[in-house]
């Protein structure tokens, strides 16, 4: 198969190459032969019919004329470069990103292809920040080749990428955790928060209110903490980002019992704005979903999810729904799985069922679609809404397989970001245990190894064969489709772009 494609391939380009040749023969042997604007472009086929960026293509047809500068080829709305024409056939290079719609444009007139084109995009990974790999740590602020750290989760916003670190245990634990903001215009690194000066810490992933809300946060950075319920973390662009602690004010009663003050269970890391109703919420380890009001700063519990830190979690572009990554060991029946809910179909706590929550082992009930207390004998009051998307069975160990989300199996998932705003986009996730990214197209409900390869944890740039990471921690896609990662026992950023 892969001789046939080195052929097929070798082929068009020779085939361009006689068009290119020919085209600038005939331009010095005999007239020019313009294209005819008082007749049609007639597109009759292009070969190859799927393909990747910096391949060649041939389109068959007539009157494309010979003057490769007056033609423009599209695919989508990304243009390709045009090498040469004879009349009746034009090279082009496949761009980057190419779409399926192949239309030729001829002095400001389009004609469209009559069959569709299909874009076979190849990831490659390059390293974006520490290219030696260092193991020490600069503190402060600096340029992404002068600063290294040990990157643990991340989140993109316009053209700056929000980094925590976690430097330990060469550095003091207090420093050593660290929020950054990355410049990915210029390259240049500042420090923001830390652990030692404003109780930051590196789990909790920071999130900016998006911009073009007509919000009175918008562009506020807000982050969850560990150990203290009550506690978040506030970054204001109009204060230069200078830190700024906010407290939980008052806790509305609506019958949950509400986190614990201190220790694990409580737990944060996060705090977000649900898109269905513009609203802000947050997740204690204890399971409890929490909503809470910025401009008062009160909270009320909406309902239970099954207890441990999701450290995977994003609202879903389109639905308003809250994903959730459960790693090994946590959420019980849920662990090392993806799930969803609707953080706006609260349920009303009505007094007869025990608001309980599951610490795992405690129901066969493995249908994986909706989970009530009255399904847990009342012992607990999940979310009506609240259901496993990948492996409904009971508690999941960690494993590796790729397939459709009914079979698929993971290894301690960790971060998760969906890369558009459309009905279906793709989920992606850093499968940690298992050394590489998982791609899940939502739409063909298919999971599927992305890039690097299953088990072998080490450090390598390239292609999907070739790529390699050590702990995957934290993962964003940004407006253009590329991706960032926390490689964090590499400690670096890398960078995936297809094509």
């Amino acid at each position: 198969m892969y001789q046939m494609k080195r052929i097929l391939t070798i082929s068009l380009v020779t085939m361009m190459f006689c068009i290119v040749a020919c085209d600038k023969t005939e331009n010095t042997n005999r007239p020019y032969i313009p294209h005819d604007p008082n007749k049609e472009v007639e597109i009759l086929n292009f070969e190859p019919k799927s393909g990747q960026c910096g391949r060649a293509m041939i389109i068959e047809g007539s009157n494309f004329g010979t003057d490769a500068t007056k033609i423009k080829v599209f695919f989508g709305n990304r243009e390709g470069k045009v090498t040469g024409s004879n009349g009746t056939r034009i090279g082009v290079m496949i761009p980057a990103r190419a779409g399926s719609e192949i239309t030729v444009v001829i002095n400001g007139k389009t004609w469209e292809a009559p069959m569709l084109y299909t874009h076979n995009a190849v990831p490659y990974v390059t390293t974006y920040t520490n290219p030696n790999g260092t193991t020490s740590f600069d503190f402060g602020d600096g340029t992404i080749n002068t600063i290294k750290f040990r990157p643990t989760y991340m989140s993109v916003f316009e053209n700056y990428l929000f980094v925590t670190t976690f430097n330990a245990p060469t550095t003091p634990l207090n420093l050593g955790q660290t929020l950054l903001q990355i410049d990915l215009e210029t390259g240049k690194v500042r420090m923001l928060a830390n652990r030692l000066d404003h109780g930051f810490e590196d789990q909790c992933t920071p999130y900016r209110v998006p911009y073009g809300m007509g919000l009175e946060r918008e562009g506020v950075i807000l982050s969850g903490t560990r150990g203290a319920r009550d506690r978040f973390l506030t970054l204001d662009p109009k204060d230069d980002y200078n830190p700024k602690v906010n407290m939980i004010l008052k806790w509305v009663p609506n019958g949950y019992k509400i986190p614990p003050a201190t220790g694990a269970d409580s737990d944060h890391i996060f705090l977000m704005r649900c898109p269905k109703n513009g609203r802000y919420y947050t997740r204690y380890a204890s399971g409890q979903i929490v909503e809470i009001d910025l401009h008062t700063w009160e909270a009320r519990v909406v309902g239970l999810t099954p207890q441990g830190n999701p450290y995977g979690y994003t609202f879903h572009p389109v639905t308003g729904e809250l994903w959730l990554a459960y790693n090994s060991g946590q959420g019980g029946w849920a662990q090392n799985a993806i799930t969803a809910l609707d953080v706006t179909d609260e349920e009303p706590w009505d007094g007869t069922n025990n608001d309980k929550i599951p610490s795992g082992g405690s129901t066969t009930n493995n249908s994986g679609e909706y989970y009530k207390g009255e399904e847990f004998a009342n012992e607990i009051r999940i979310l009506r809404t609240f259901r496993k998307i990948t492996r409904p069975t009971f508690n999941d160990g960690g494993a590796y397989r790729d397939g459709p989300s009914s079979e698929a199996r993971f290894n301690a998932i960790r971060g998760i970001s969906f890369d558009e705003n459309r009905p279906y986009p793709n989920l992606f996730l850093a499968d940690m245990n298992n050394a590489c990214i998982r791609k899940f197209n939502t739409r063909e409900d298919i999971i599927t190894t992305y890039i690097g390869r299953q088990g072998e944890a080490s450090y390598k740039d390239g292609d999907p064969g070739d790529a390699r990471f050590n702990q995957p921690h934290g993962i964003v896609v940004d407006q253009y489709g590329i991706i960032y990662l926390s490689d964090h026992n590499n400690y670096r950023i890398r960078r995936i772009s297809e094509d």
